[in-house]
């Protein structure tokens, strides 16, 4: 017989085993997700503040290299922070479609 044959039946009860359904469909608490909606939103300021500032950061490079003829070596870094605040403003309907 072969090893895989011998362990389907030690394996065939995994499949009727139902997925747990996270407490019932108990409401969550409203002060847990007022507290929660709270601490995204301070994230999410900070997270598009630091990419403001990368921004900023990579457009003075560009000007400084403007001079010396190396623009494009900073390109990637204006797109990495535009790319950032796309990530931080899509963030929750990410999750929100992934949770589904």
């Amino acid at each position: 017989m072969h090893p895989l044959a011998a362990l389907l039946p030690a394996l065939s009860h995994l499949g009727a085993q139902v997925a747990p359904t996270g407490g019932g469909g108990a409401a969550v608490p409203p002060n847990v997700v007022a507290g929660l909606n709270i601490l995204i939103d301070w994230a999410k300021y900070i997270g598009y503040g630091v990419t403001i500032l990368g921004v900023i950061g990579a457009g003075a490079a560009m000007a400084v290299a403007h001079h010396r003829g190396t623009v494009g070596e900073h390109a990637g870094k204006l797109i990495t922070a535009i790319g950032a605040a796309i990530a931080i403003g899509a963030a929750v309907s990410i999750v929100g479609v992934l949770a589904k």
